[in-house]
């Protein structure tokens, strides 16, 4: 009998929800690797605290640089917006467009290029009222997108486990 081995890729911010996800992985998973995309978001600290739980865990970390600055529209990537805070009713204008989505393609290419099957993500139901690509259905269209290229065979997120 032909088992595949299990190869994932977190996409890992260094938010609470991606570690949690990152530990998920290590712990289901024969071997994993994390990508943290610097996407020119202003709290550089969770890419550092995604490195630091790489060194931690020894998992290979690759940070990919992949400006969504270009844009703006986003006080998590434009300096001259205001950050609401967490318990403000606008956290809608925290959205930066289709981050998931580049996010989930950066990981499928990563999957396609190393020979891995699997990619972890964090997002949550929580998520789902401001960002729409959070939704499970999201994930089930993004899912067969990347089939048709034959690369990830399975999405793992926080709310599907």
């Amino acid at each position: 009998m032909n088992v595949r081995k299990s190869k994932a890729v977190v996409a890992l911010s260094g938010g609470a929800d991606s570690a949690t996800i990152l530990y998920l992985a290590i712990q289901q998973c024969d071997e994993v690797h994390a990508i943290s995309i610097n996407y020119g978001q202003r709290h550089v600290k969770e890419l550092e605290c995604a490195k630091k739980l790489c060194e931690l865990n020894n998992i290979k970390h690759t940070i990919v640089p992949f400006d969504l600055t270009v844009f703006g529209g986003s006080p998590l990537t434009d300096e001259t917006m205001e950050v609401p805070s967490q318990s403000a009713q606008n956290q809608s204008a925290t959205v930066v467009p289709y981050r998931n989505t580049f996010i989930a393609m950066i990981a499928a290419a990563y999957c396609k290029a190393n020979g891995f099957n699997i990619i972890y993500m964090g997002p949550t139901y929580e998520d789902l009222a401001n960002y729409e690509d959070c939704r499970p259905v999201f994930f089930e269209a993004l899912q067969q997108l990347v089939l048709l290229a034959g690369t990830v065979t399975l999405w793992k997120y926080l709310d599907m486990l």
